[in-house]
């Protein structure tokens, strides 16, 4: 799946019919007049990078407006070796956080006057495919969101010196750069809440195989459970689904009950949604019969059907850091690799017992 996602659509359909009723397209020089401005100076506006006093920037922006200009991204790009195309890997973006990681992801990228080229990559042919597309634009960055992304991907963008960045997993691949949640708080935060709802009996709800975020989260909460764990104060299970989904979290619940359990971190708010429905199918309930946290804070967890504490993303600065690392990598392609982690937060609902 490919699509070319354009900023301000409404605004260039209105300025293509103004230009299409002359001879001519509209030139930066003509606008450049009309301001009584250098070209230079109109460039560096539309490029949406320039330092320049208000009142320059409005004249400007009045006189491509009055006029109708266009800029032509791909063909400034050409001019430069690269167009104001940002390559973004998708895969499962039907799931909600990542939904709202991309939404995000889109923002962040119209704000600063880029567009978007979005791939989703499933096999090897469709990684073959994203490649020869990404260079067919010249794209001037990629980002990859995927729970387990193709990792060849970045590693063939990085050798062709196309800044990669990758969202939600660290990669050990010189000149790919990383944000990430704190994984890691976000697991201490899950153990310390659960066992102060006065939990003995702990499980760690994750995904048949794993992926990074999850691996992560769930190392974490059992680091900050062994104090308790050698103490003998605490016991600890893993829970597997077999799927990232909500069916695959109620199914998880099923066959949850051979062994005593009063507290699950889940590495997703949809297993642990999916979960919370399997439980009550087994005569179960939070915060009744066991307390229950989350990751993520999609939408569906603070309905009323769920109520779910959890652990908050921020997905808007995740893509924020992602674009702005990116277009830092473009500036000094030689710099080391730069992990960064972004703060999650705890949210207490209705899901944890009260003490």
């Amino acid at each position: 799946m490919y699509a070319i996602l354009e900023t301000s659509t409404k605004e260039r359909r209105l300025g293509r019919r103004r230009q299409d009723s002359g001879t001519r397209p509209v030139t930066a020089q003509a606008v450049a007049e009309q301001a009584g401005v250098s070209r230079a100076t109109v460039s560096r506006i539309m490029s949406g990078q320039a330092r320049v006093a208000a009142e320059t920037r409005e004249r400007v922006l009045e006189a491509a407006s009055a006029l109708g200009y266009q800029v032509n991204m791909l063909g400034r790009g050409m001019n430069r070796q690269r167009s104001d195309l940002v390559g973004i890997v998708v895969r499962g973006a039907t799931d909600p956080y990542r939904a709202a990681l991309f939404e995000a992801l889109l923002r962040e990228i119209d704000g600063r006057g880029l567009q978007s080229l979005v791939s989703e990559v499933g096999d090897e042919a469709a990684l073959d495919r994203t490649i020869a597309r990404f260079l067919q634009y010249r794209v001037s960055g990629v980002l990859v969101t995927s729970g387990a992304p193709p990792i060849a991907l970045a590693e063939q963008c990085a050798r062709l010196g196309i800044p990669v960045v990758a969202l939600n997993r660290a990669v050990s691949i010189p000149g790919v750069d990383a944000v990430l949640s704190d994984n890691e708080t976000g697991g201490r935060l899950a153990a310390e809440a659960l066992l102060e709802a006065g939990c003995r009996h702990l499980g760690f709800l994750g995904v048949e195989g794993g992926t990074y975020s999850g691996l992560a989260r769930s190392a974490a909460f059992v680091a900050a459970l062994a104090p308790a764990l050698a103490a003998g104060r605490a016991t600890f299970r893993p829970i597997v689904a077999a799927g990232p989904d909500h069916d695959a979290g109620a199914a998880a619940a099923t066959g949850a009950w051979d062994a005593p359990l009063d507290g699950l971190f889940c590495a997703s708010d949809v297993l642990a949604c999916g979960f919370l429905d399997g439980a009550r199918t087994a005569g179960r309930a939070a915060p009744r019969d066991l307390s229950i946290i989350g990751f993520d804070d999609v939408n569906p967890a603070g309905l009323a059907p769920y109520r779910l504490t959890t652990i908050r993303q921020d997905a808007p600065r995740i893509a924020a850091r992602a674009v702005a690392l990116m277009l830092e990598r473009a500036e000094d392609p030689a710099r080391p690799a730069v992990v960064e982690t972004v703060p999650v937060t705890l949210v207490r609902r209705d899901t944890v017992a009260g003490r």
